[in-house]
């Protein structure tokens, strides 16, 4: 991942990076479980 998100970073706090992490870790796990079918 490119790390252009920095600067909008520090606005975002803890728990929602937290939760938008947790989302994205979903996400990646679907493309996988897609690709395998």
């Amino acid at each position: 991942m490119k790390s252009n998100t920095t600067k909008k970073g520090k606005k975002i706090n803890k728990k929602s990076l937290i939760v938008a992490l947790d989302v994205a870790q979903e996400k990646h796990v679907v493309y996988i479980r897609s690709l395998e079918k």
